[in-house]
C-alpha cells in the first residue's frame, strides 16, 4: 500500500508544488514508483512536469466521470505518473458542497490504484480551510 503524503499551507508560494515534484522526481530515481496529484485548479504542478492537455484529470476523477485509469499520465521521469489539475477544478468545491462525504472523494478515488505505487505525493492549493482526510 503506497504511502500518502499531502503538501499543505495556508499560504501560496512557500514551495508545496516544487516540494512535491522535486521529492517524486527522487523517489522516481532511487526506483521507486511514485504518483503525483495535482489537486490545485492552477495546475502547476502539471505544468511542470509535461501533463497537457489537462483533461481528464483530477476534477474528472473525483467528480466520478472517468475511471482513474484514463486520468494517470507519464511523466518525463521514468516510474513517475501524474494526475493533471486544470481550471475545471476550481468549481469543485461549490460542485460538491452537498454531496455526502465530500472530504473523501479524492481519497476513494486514488483506492483502487493505492497499491501501485510505493509513494502517491498531492499537492493542494493554499487554503484557509484545510481538510485532509487520510486514514
Amino acid at each position: 500500500m503506497g504511502k500518502v503524503y499531502v503538501f499543505v499551507n495556508q499560504k501560496g508560494g512557500v514551495g508545496k508544488t516544487t516540494s512535491a515534484v522535486n521529492i517524486g522526481a527522487y523517489l522516481a530515481g532511487e526506483g521507486k514508483s511514485v504518483l503525483l496529484v495535482d489537486f490545485d485548479s492552477q495546475a502547476n504542478l502539471s505544468s511542470g512536469v509535461g501533463a497537457k492537455p489537462p483533461k481528464p484529470g483530477v476534477y474528472e476523477l473525483i467528480s466520478g466521470t472517468v475511471p482513474i485509469d484514463q486520468c494517470i499520465r507519464q511523466t518525463a521521469v521514468p516510474k513517475m505518473q501524474v494526475i493533471p489539475a486544470s481550471i475545471d477544478l476550481s468549481g469543485a468545491a461549490v460542485e460538491l458542497i452537498e454531496q455526502e462525504e465530500r472530504d473523501f472523494f479524492l481519497k476513494k478515488a486514488l483506492a483502487p490504484v493505492r497499491s501501485r505505487y510505493d509513494y502517491i505525493l498531492i499537492d493542494c492549493p493554499p487554503w484557509q480551510n484545510i481538510r485532509t482526510a487520510w486514514g
